[in-house]
C-alpha cells in the first residue's frame, strides 16, 4: 500500500470480500531493505522500536563509515514485496547503534499514517 506520492504506508496482511488490512511501517514486525538514496548505503528499517517515538522509523545496519545526513531521503531497495524507490521516509538523525559496529538512521516516515483518507495497492510490478 503506497500513497499517491509513492510513499510506502505498508503491506496488506489480510484480504476480505470487501476489506484489506494493511500493516502500516511503522509495526515493529514488518522490516523493509532499504536504501539511504542520494548515498547508497543500504540497510533494513522498521518501527515501534522505541517507546518514546513510535511515529517514526528506524534504519538499521548501515556501514561505520556511513556519512548520512539529515533530511536525506530514504527509498526501498527493490525486492519480490516492494518495487524500487518507494519513498520510506527522511533522516531526522543519526548515531551509532548500542553495538557500536554499525550506524543507524532515525526516519519521519514519508507517509501521515495518521491522517491517510486514501493509499494505492500496488498490485504487480516487474521486480527485474
Amino acid at each position: 500500500a503506497i500513497t499517491a506520492n509513492g510513499a510506502v504506508v505498508g503491506l496488506i496482511t489480510e484480504v476480505g470480500t470487501n476489506y484489506s488490512v494493511v500493516k502500516t511501517v511503522l509495526d515493529s514486525s514488518l522490516e523493509i531493505s532499504a536504501t539511504i538514496a542520494g548515498a547508497g548505503y543500504n540497510g533494513i528499517v522498521k518501527g515501534g522500536y522505541a517507546d518514546e517515538s513510535p511515529d517514526k522509523l528506524r534504519m538499521n545496519y548501515l556501514p561505520n563509515t556511513a556519512t548520512i545526513h539529515i533530511k536525506d531521503q530514504v527509498v526501498t531497495t527493490g525486492s519480490t514485496v516492494y518495487p524500487r524507490n518507494l519513498i520510506l521516509g527522511h533522516v531526522i538523525d543519526a548515531g551509532f547503534d548500542e553495538s557500536g559496529v554499525a550506524k543507524f538512521a532515525l526516519l519521519e516516515p514519508a507517509a501521515d499514517i495518521g491522517s491517510l483518507e486514501q493509499v494505492f495497492i500496488v498490485m504487480d510490478y516487474n521486480a527485474g
